[in-house]
């Protein structure tokens, strides 16, 4: 029989609890996939059973609330771990069960029994990483010793001795309870991979060579390699798994209390476990606190505030959520996002933005209607002509707060949230929020407004590779399509600050043979929702962009983002660089730096509190230096234009001119004829100064 040391009460659960509920829900996962007879889950189930028998007696009590009947006593006695591993499953109900301190150990069965058990824990170690292996060999090694004690006939002090080292061992591992409970989602041979979603789902379906993406991280070894720069390396790049930072694995949807049927459509989107800023915002949210939360791009914002608006909605009343955000591709994929969260619940999401039907997005309101989502310009002229009201309203969100309480929207935002009079609960979100914006934003909100923040240390996601080229301003457009051609990313987006950039950029590109197309401010909405869908689709391989797409949109597959022309406004860059990386995958972000942007890069670097390196291309060939950069004088584009607009209002000028009027006349003729001395340079108007036009 064995003896187990008394061990005070336990704060958190034990090693092999641990293990077990985590290997019991996948077990639930094979049986509701219809592979309950499969290889692979009878294997979990002799796991379960050597963990049960491991277990003390008030984890054991937990196991059979959890699992019932599964884990029942059968008899009132302890297996015999040497029957199990010498391969007699069959146990009659009348074989006679002696205490072991009666019988003279036999060591050659003993050993062979060892062996045995050693053969099937080394299958199991051989899948496992070799960082987690040393605390189980050290257990097994704790293990084996009373056994030994009892076959060299030891005192029994020393008897007492060993069971003690037994006990500290187990509680050290007691407080390792996390570093143990990750070996089981680190033996991916063993253990099935979660079903793929249907398609267009959050969740990333590993490759061959990708690691899961729903795995934890692994313990960190002493020095990560650093991820390949180019596309050829990056192909057989492992990524790494979505890291801690991004989820919260000790909560699931289900214990943050979310109805059922939104859980369904939570489950289709292939969400698992919530992130850390879902777990933090959605509880208090719940409960009809104000809130602002601030949390890095990529980490799911927009169904951090979209759950507990659509599990509180009542079904019977329109437009009583109103969700404001800063540019129309932005509102069409939150509208989306929402529609797929609410797809199981009779709340729908309706989408009004300008550049596109009126009254559509009418119709649209009168058939649910429950959650409006638009840009302030469309949604101000809707409720001015009665196609939309605030009667209703008791949920108000700003995503990109930063952006919306800027100097361009602070007044269209006033005027929104002044027209609503009800009693209402107010979300503000974004990635980076200022001390001068979160003081505007808590002017439109309750006093008791809280603050959920988990950011710490950098503002960018870990996953992104930050780079810098060192580049001058005439060879941008030949370094981009070097990079573009060298690194051949999978799908790229290039920022630039103007429009006219933009355009031009993506023209040069699509001249030297890249898919690339433009999406600015300036074009119709048409075209842009199709240069959106192309995207969305893997249908585009480069999109030329101003920072229109900087704020929020959510496209998976974006590997790389490159900073053709650095933001003025450092925050900027940390939403251009957060287009990539999203879901836990890995991405690149490589920005173009001339020699009098130093500064500027430095001010990122402290805003992101992170030191980005160079990337060099020494096979790159710089094109020649400008004529005009050559003499030493400056490039005066503007000032160009405005001496070829003087000199164009001057020719005009001189074209309405008509001296003939004195020419041939002396002196003294103008004189005798103008007297004043103001001689006209042009000919009068040909009403002659009357109000009325007549006909010619």
């Amino acid at each position: 029989m064995k003896t187990k040391a008394s061990q005070p009460a336990k704060s958190i659960p034990s090693p092999q609890l641990a293990e077990f509920e985590f290997l019991y829900g996948r077990l639930q996962e094979f049986k509701e996939a219809g592979a309950g007879d499969d290889f692979q889950a009878d294997g979990l189930r002799l796991r379960l059973d050597y963990l049960f028998d491991e277990m003390d007696e008030d984890d054991r009590v937990i196991v059979r609330e959890k699992t019932g009947p599964l884990m029942e006593p059968e008899d009132d006695y302890e297996y015999d771990d040497s029957q199990f591993a010498a391969g007699d499953d069959d146990v009659d109900a009348d074989d006679e069960f002696v205490d072991e301190s009666d019988v003279e150990i036999d060591e050659e069965e003993v050993e062979e029994v060892e062996k045995v058990e050693e053969v099937k824990v080394e299958e199991v170690k051989a899948k496992a990483p070799r960082e987690v292996q040393k605390p189980r060999e050290e257990k097994d090694k704790a293990k084996k010793e009373p056994v030994k004690a009892k076959k060299e006939e030891v005192a029994k002090d020393e008897v007492k001795a060993a069971i003690a080292e037994v006990a500290d061992v187990e509680a050290e591992e007691v407080v390792e309870t996390v570093a143990v409970a990750k070996v089981a989602d680190e033996v991916e041979p063993t253990l099935p991979q979660p079903l793929p979603k249907r398609e267009g789902s959050k969740k990333v379906v590993p490759a061959k060579d990708e690691a899961p993406a729903s795995a934890p991280a692994p313990a960190p070894a002493a020095a990560a390699a650093p991820a390949p720069a180019s596309a050829a390396a990056a192909a057989t790049y492992t990524p790494l798994p979505k890291p801690a930072e991004v989820f919260d694995r000790s909560v699931t949807f289900a214990t943050l209390g979310l109805h059922p049927d939104l859980l369904k459509g939570i489950n289709a989107m292939g969400f698992e476990y919530p992130t850390d800023i879902q777990a933090k915002l959605i509880p208090p949210a719940l409960r009809g606190i104000d809130l602002i939360g601030q949390a890095r791009t990529g980490t799911g914002k927009t169904a951090a505030f979209g759950m507990p608006i659509i599990h509180q909605a009542d079904a019977h009343t329109p437009m009583q959520a109103l969700i404001l955000v800063p540019t129309r591709e932005l509102a069409a994929q939150v509208a989306g996002e929402l529609e797929d969260i609410g797809k199981f619940t009779p709340i729908r999401a309706s989408c009004i933005i300008g550049g596109e039907s009126m009254r559509d997005q009418a119709k649209s309101i009168s058939k649910g209607g429950h959650m409006m989502v638009g840009t302030p310009g469309r949604v101000m002229d809707m409720q001015q002509r009665g196609e939309i009201h605030f009667h209703n309203i008791r949920f108000i969100v700003l995503d990109e707060v930063d952006r919306m309480l800027d100097i361009g929207f602070r007044e269209d935002i006033r005027k929104i949230l002044k027209s609503v009079q009800t009693d209402h609960q107010t979300i503000f979100v974004s990635a980076t929020i200022s001390d001068e914006i979160e003081r505007l934003a808590r002017s439109f909100m309750k006093p008791n407004a809280e603050k959920i923040l988990t950011i710490s240390g950098s503002l960018t996601v870990s996953l992104v590779d930050q780079k810098y080229v060192s580049v001058e301003p005439w060879d941008k457009r030949a370094m981009l399509l070097h990079i573009l051609r060298k690194e051949k990313p999978e799908s790229t987006v290039v920022f630039c600050r103007t429009k006219a950039t933009v355009d031009k950029l993506s023209k040069y590109l699509a001249d030297h043979g890249i898919d690339a197309r433009p999406i600015h401010g300036d074009m119709p909405q048409n075209k842009r929702v199709k240069v959106m869908d192309s995207m969305r689709q893997k249908k585009l391989d480069v999109l030329i962009a101003s920072d229109l797409a900087a704020r929020g949109l959510d496209i998976d597959h974006i590997t790389h983002v490159v900073n053709y022309d650095l933001p003025e406004d450092p925050e900027v860059y940390v939403h251009r660089i957060g287009r990539t990386a999203r879901a836990g995958r890995r991405g690149f972000a490589w920005s173009f730096v001339t020699r009098d942007e130093g500064q500027r890069l430095t001010e990122i670097e402290m805003l992101c509190s992170t030191m980005i390196e160079r990337l060099e291309y020494p096979e790159f060939k710089p094109g020649p230096v400008p004529e005009d950069i050559r003499m030493g004088q400056p490039r005066p584009r503007i000032t160009e234009r405005a001496t070829n607009a003087v000199e164009l209002m001057a020719a005009k000028a001189a074209q309405r001119t008509v001296p003939s009027a004195v020419d041939g006349l002396t002196e003294d003729q103008i004189k005798a004829m103008f007297p004043d001395g103001n001689i006209p340079k042009t000919l009068p108007k040909s009403t002659l100064g009357s109000r009325f036009k007549r006909k010619r």
